[in-house]
Order: C-alpha cells, then sequence, then structure tokens
C-alpha cells in the first residue's frame, strides 16, 4: 500500500512538473516570436540593437573595418533571420564608400567625372570641416564634410540652391549664440530639400544641425555645427561662397 501511494505521489510530482515546464516553454515562445516580428526600423530603435552598434563601434576604433576611414554606419554582413539572433560577429563597421560596394550601389551605377574647382579645410581643436567646391557634367556644387574621431557627416550645397542656402544658415548661425530659442526651417528646392534646426546638448550649449533630404539613422550622420565653432565656419563659409 505504501509503495503504491509512493509512486502514485511521484507521478503526480511528474505531472506537475512537466505541466510548469511547459508554460515557460509556451512564455518563452510566445516572446521569442513578438521579438521576431520586429520590423527592421523597430528593431534600429531598440536598446539591444543600440548595445550591439556601440560594441562594434568600440571594437572598430570608430574605423571602418575594411579600409580604416572614418566609420559611417554599422553593417549586418547577413541580415538574422531573427532579430533576437543577432550577435557582433555577425557586424561590420564601414564608411560610406564601403559601405555602397557591399550593397553593390556603385556597381549599378555610373559615376561622373569630378572636378575640383577649390578645396580648403578649416580645422578646430575637436573637429575639421572640409569645403570642396566640385563640378561635374551635370552640376556644381559645394561639399561640406565634418569629421571628428566619431566619424563624418557630409552636406552637398548645389549651386543653384546655393543663394537661399546661404541666407538660412547666416540666420541660424546668428541665432546659435543668443539665449537659446526653438529654432527650424526647411528649404525646399528643385534637386534637394534641407531641415535646419538649433537644438539643445545634453551640457546645455546650442547647436544647429542640418539635414539634407531626410532624417539620418544616426545623429552623426547630420551636419552639426556647436555655438563655439559657429563664428569661425560661417566666417570661413562666407569666404568661399564670395570667391565661387
Amino acid at each position: 500500500m505504501n509503495w503504491q501511494l509512493l509512486l502514485i505521489l511521484i507521478e503526480t510530482l511528474l505531472l506537475l512538473m512537466i505541466a510548469i515546464w511547459g508554460i515557460k516553454f509556451r512564455k518563452k515562445l510566445l516572446d521569442s516570436r513578438q521579438l521576431n516580428s520586429t520590423t527592421y526600423s523597430t528593431y534600429l530603435q531598440s536598446p539591444e540593437w543600440q548595445q550591439l552598434r556601440i560594441s562594434a563601434l568600440e571594437r572598430a576604433n570608430y574605423r571602418c573595418e575594411l579600409c580604416q576611414a572614418n566609420y559611417h554606419g554599422v553593417h549586418h554582413i547577413r541580415y538574422p533571420k531573427h532579430y533576437s539572433q543577432d550577435e557582433l560577429a555577425n557586424l561590420l563597421v564601414v564608411c560610406q564608400t564601403c559601405h555602397q560596394k557591399l550593397h553593390g550601389i556603385r556597381e549599378n551605377t555610373v559615376e561622373l567625372p569630378v572636378t575640383v574647382l577649390s578645396n580648403e579645410t578649416l580645422k578646430l581643436s575637436s573637429v575639421n570641416y572640409q569645403f570642396q567646391w566640385l563640378q561635374n557634367p551635370s552640376n556644381r556644387y559645394l561639399l561640406i564634410i565634418r569629421s571628428n574621431k566619431l566619424g563624418k557627416a557630409e552636406l552637398q550645397i548645389n549651386h543653384s540652391d546655393l543663394v537661399k542656402f546661404t541666407e538660412i544658415i547666416r540666420l541660424s548661425l546668428s541665432l546659435i549664440n543668443q539665449p537659446f530659442k526653438p529654432f527650424t526651417q526647411t528649404l525646399k528646392t528643385n534637386r534637394a530639400e534641407y531641415l535646419f534646426e538649433i537644438k539643445k546638448a545634453n551640457n546645455n550649449s546650442s547647436y544647429l544641425k542640418i539635414i539634407q533630404n531626410h532624417p539620418p539613422l544616426i545623429e552623426n550622420m547630420a551636419m552639426v555645427i556647436f555655438a563655439d565653432q559657429s563664428v569661425a565656419v560661417l566666417n570661413h563659409f562666407n569666404r568661399i561662397v564670395q570667391t565661387l
């Protein structure tokens, strides 16, 4: 009789353990399905991706892992079937040129020959601004490249947009040194669209952010000019424009 009771007790405990395991497994499966159904754009905003991205940048010392140029972004070697399976070994820090080559963009497009009409660099304590006046068979444009140890941002102003662009950047950079007041202005032209925003950083310093055509995935890809850099940048910009 005691053996029968012991067997019943053991059987009951086993069934209870199986039931508990089944509940935990079902919850884990549902959580996994919810994470895996996340869209790519949503995943890029998640803490999991941000941590992976930072780890990849630190591993690469904020340099392209293919050519050692300033980084442009973090590339997936293979897009994971499920984002919960994403890992550091699947990421590659790349510059814009290498990123385009990895996606086969340059191989499928015809690059127009570019003539450099002028090329000047403004070197400040923590950042450089390069001003290139360029021409190809279809257009003339001013290319501004901002670079520091975290990467670089590029802004292309077409010759036909230069007058209106100059008016807004002069206004923006004059406002940035005044008591902070949010400022937003958009310039739409036949060739491009530019968004100008005056914002406040975590240390309460003001800065101007310029985005061309569409918002970038990361803040560092926008053209950013801080208040303490604004006078030097504006003076250099004015001198370049006057020579065009």
